[in-house]
């Protein structure tokens, strides 16, 4: 969050910064001491280089320099009233409509995580490290920013008003804020979830005996039950077994070991393999753990997979989108500034 408030600061301190140098009538007398030529004169040539994909040529206008001091603004300084204003106008304009649709997609993305069809939320939330289901929280208030925002600047664009761009500014620096320390914070904790966490949770809450029903015990009920029925359901659908495979439940202590004997329940029924029908093919062949009989692999591959897909996506697909917005609001700031002139 540190390095996200210094680049909030440091590029709201740039933005300032060149607006002075730009407007301050100091600057401005020594940029148009150059043999009498104006700076805007000065680089006409280049603005006219860089805008030849828009078919705008300024031309060589020959104005003295004593004109363009005093402000004359005639059809020779027409790039900033009519084509080329255009130009930049369809080009921000366009620029703003691709983070409209970037902003759709994180929202969808977003919400396709949060809601969880994998079921893996409760165990997450059991580690107490769900910061990643947070990151995608707050992708999706940035991603619904995404697409109000830039709506706004497109306005503020189409109006050629400073003070609606200004606007404008302060509200995508607010969400780029956001939506950077989202990135940061799937990007550095979707490696947390390591094979020990996930173990350590399941000896610990798998088939507890529930609590007392009282206001307090509330959230350890919610998940014992949540943790049981989540592994009961990996387990049969993904037909594995613990965390690394069976000898989970046999190697370390657990609130399952301590209610079920070895000889009638080594490991949960749910290692067990079933047929379409949900009856299982060989119960005492399980049991004893014979190979076609029980599942030997484990689940976290399937549950780290997903935990490491979620949190690269939603970092990656947001680090994207600021590289594209830092852009955007380059190309806003030259416009806000050329509305001087």
């Amino acid at each position: 969050m540190q390095g996200v408030f210094f680049f909030f600061f440091f590029f709201f301190f740039f933005f300032f910064c060149v607006k002075f140098i730009v407007t301050t009538e100091q600057v401005k007398r020594h940029l148009l001491g150059f043999n009498g030529k104006n700076f805007l004169y000065m680089t006409h040539h280049v603005l006219n280089s860089a805008l030849n994909h828009c078919f705008i040529s300024i031309g060589n206008t020959g104005i003295p320099a004593w004109r363009l001091r005093t402000g004359c603004r005639d059809k020779t300084m027409a790039f900033y009233s009519s084509s080329g204003h255009r130009c930049l106008q369809s080009l921000l304009t366009w620029a703003n409509f691709v983070l409209v649709c970037c902003g759709i997609a994180l929202m969808a993305m977003c919400i396709y995580f949060i809601y969880d069809h994998e079921g893996v939320y409760v165990l997450v939330d059991a580690t107490g490290s769900e910061s990643v289901w947070r990151a995608a929280w707050i992708g999706l208030f940035t991603g619904f920013a995404f697409i109000c925002v830039p709506v706004f600047g497109m306005y503020a664009i189409m109006k050629s008003s400073k003070k609606l761009i200004f606007a404008y500014f302060i509200l995508m620096l607010i969400v780029f804020a956001f939506e950077m320390a989202s990135a940061i914070t799937a990007a550095t904790h979707k490696d947390w979830f390591s094979p020990n966490l996930f173990l350590k949770e399941m000896l610990q809450y798998y088939n507890k005996p529930l609590p007392g029903v009282v206001p307090s015990n509330q959230d350890e009920i919610y998940k014992i039950k949540g943790v049981t029925a989540a592994w009961n359901r990996i387990m049969i659908e993904k037909k594995c077994c613990g965390v690394n495979g069976p000898q989970d439940w046999v190697t370390f202590d657990s609130y399952f070991r301590q209610q079920n004997i070895d000889a009638d329940y080594p490991w949960p029924r749910q290692c067990c393999q079933q047929d379409a029908m949900g009856a299982f093919s060989s119960l005492d062949g399980c049991k004893i753990g014979l190979n076609p009989y029980l599942s030997n692999t484990g689940c976290y591959p399937y549950i780290g997979d997903y935990l490491r897909t979620f949190g690269l996506a939603v970092s990656w697909f947001g680090f994207s989108i600021l590289c594209w917005t830092f852009l955007v609001l380059l190309g806003m700031m030259a416009f806000y500034i050329l509305l001087d002139y």
